[in-house]
């Protein structure tokens, strides 16, 4: 049966709920975690065995699944390779293991991913439909299904018809979280924190001065592009934070008064879409404001009253990013990080990505 390719095949939404318990869309994740927690919670690694069906169902023979090396043999496994190595019990295709830095080419040095790695190009023959990725035996595999994680990938791995998951448009629009919002915007009864991008302290201060009803009990600054909560500083009046420098990239948002947990715990959500259908979610609390899990937050379950509540939405809001991902694919967009020509800007004297 003849599928067509899903850009946005498996997404973690995070969602905020204010104190009357209507949800508040926050961000998409292209490579979301969170995983193994819900595993713990819920008793079954469900949004795992759904991305398994998924991969399952499309064509081909070779799954290649990247990894960072040496994260197997660390406490960061739990992030990184938790996922790829559970997901490995479910598929019924040739698994490959493939090293982010066994397929390194070409330095980018003015992007990081998530562990800050220098990201690059993979090795690949170009066009032809002869593209192929390293292993982790560093033997050369032609990849039907290719699971990225948050590795960088040349999209003409996907113009060669592999089913990359997810696709690099699909991550250019939920990276940047402004160009997630006007995806999503008008989905019928979405909320979202209004919004402005600044700059400089200087572009703060003012939007600051011309809205402060909106921001009068306090507001959210944090990047447009950035996850894993970093660099993110939440206040409790419209005055200007204390010690902290906004940075070109940042926005300021409209601050949701959530409901809190016993009084003095902050929670927000993060629910899972695979292949366009709602699984379910997490809820992440923290004493701080910020409750991503990698900023100190834990899991807990999440009540089916607020699945309910985000359920439709949630599928919607995928639905949406999928199609505008498509839309940018099939007209030829220019991905981020997609370089014209690479240039020499520094020399090391390590190897690439063994920073």
């Amino acid at each position: 049966m003849k599928r067509v390719r899903r850009h946005y095949a498996i997404a973690g939404l995070d969602f905020i709920f204010d104190k009357d318990g209507r949800p508040w869309f926050l961000e998409a994740n292209s490579a979301s975690t969170v995983h193994k927690e819900f595993e713990e919670l819920n008793g079954d690694c469900t949004t795992v065995k759904a991305l398994a069906k998924y991969i399952n169902k499309l064509p081909g023979d070779n799954l290649c699944i990247f990894v960072k090396k040496g994260h197997q043999f660390t406490d960061k496994k739990e992030n990184s390779v938790w996922l790829p190595e559970k997901l490995s019990r479910f598929i019924k295709k040739d698994i490959h293991f493939c090293y982010m830095q066994s397929n390194l080419r070409v330095s980018r040095n003015y992007f990081l991913d998530h562990n800050f790695i220098k990201l690059t190009l993979t090795n690949f023959n170009k066009g032809g439909g002869n593209s192929h990725v390293l292993n982790s035996h560093r033997r050369k595999v032609k990849p039907d299904v290719i699971l990225r994680n948050y590795f960088q990938l040349n999209p003409e791995f996907e113009q060669e018809g592999i089913n990359v998951i997810n696709t690099m448009a699909a991550r250019d629009l939920v990276w940047m979280k402004n160009k997630t919002y006007d995806v999503v915007k008008d989905i019928k009864g979405i909320n979202i924190p209004k919004y402005f991008l600044i700059d400089s302290n200087k572009e703060l201060k003012q939007i600051l001065k011309e809205n402060k009803k909106l921001f009068e009990k306090g507001y959210v600054i944090k990047p447009a592009n950035d996850s894993l909560g970093r660099g993110i500083k939440v206040t409790n009046s419209a005055r200007m934070p204390y010690n902290f420098t906004v940075k070109p990239g940042y926005m300021v948002q409209q601050k949701i008064e959530p409901m809190l947990i016993e009084g003095r715990y902050y929670w927000d959500s993060r629910s899972f879409v695979v292949d366009g259908k709602f699984i379910g979610g997490v809820k992440r609390v923290n004493r701080n404001k910020v409750t991503n899990i990698a900023q100190g937050g834990h899991g807990r379950v999440l009540e089916k009253r607020y699945q309910i509540k985000i359920r439709r939405i949630a599928e919607k809001i995928v639905e949406a990013i999928d199609k505008e991902a498509r839309r940018l694919a099939d007209e030829g967009y220019k991905y981020i990080l997609s370089p014209e020509k690479p240039t020499l800007r520094e020399v090391r004297w390590h190897p690439v990505g063994e920073e």
